[in-house]
């Protein structure tokens, strides 16, 4: 592992290089129905169509916070549908896997790093405030000492 994440609300640039703002999703993910999957290539016509659980995570997809940033019409995503039918019914190949990866990794859909490079961030609910990693590590400081305190008292 390289290390942790570098902080996102850093100053520093790369090179000196401009730094953009961060988009703020919305917690609650994209509301209202996905758009209709766009229609099969003729392979997958031939195949009968998308497979189920294509259409099942096509709906999930269109339900999270980066759907409200995609093409409404799913057409940025058909490749991805695609893709994801071929999958399941024929199985993984590491050029299908990897393809994959990086439309998803596009979308935001790839996981943290993903989010990062686009400069997308999840909005944190009004309930939950973020700790900052300088007090989160004063938080474990104390609490080690107060632990190796308490060893010694024993």
């Amino acid at each position: 592992m390289p290390g942790p994440m570098p902080n996102p609300d850093s100053r520093r640039t790369a090179s000196g290089a401009a730094t953009f703002g961060w988009v703020i999703l919305p917690a609650e993910g994209r509301q209202g129905p996905p758009p209709p999957l766009p229609y099969p290539n003729a392979w997958l016509a031939s195949k009968g169509g998308y497979d189920p659980s294509t259409k099942a995570a096509w709906k999930e997809i269109w339900s999270t916070p980066m759907a409200v940033l995609f093409d409404q019409t799913g057409e940025t995503l058909h490749q991805w549908a695609i893709l994801h039918s071929a999958i399941a019914i024929e199985g993984p190949t590491p050029a299908r896997l990897g393809e994959l990866r990086a439309i998803l990794n596009a979308h935001g859909l790839g996981g943290p790093k993903s989010l990062q490079q686009l400069r997308w961030r999840i909005e944190t609910p009004a309930t939950e405030t973020p700790v900052p990693n300088n007090a989160r590590r004063a938080q474990i400081d104390r609490r080690t000492r107060i632990l190796a305190r308490a060893a010694q008292d024993e």
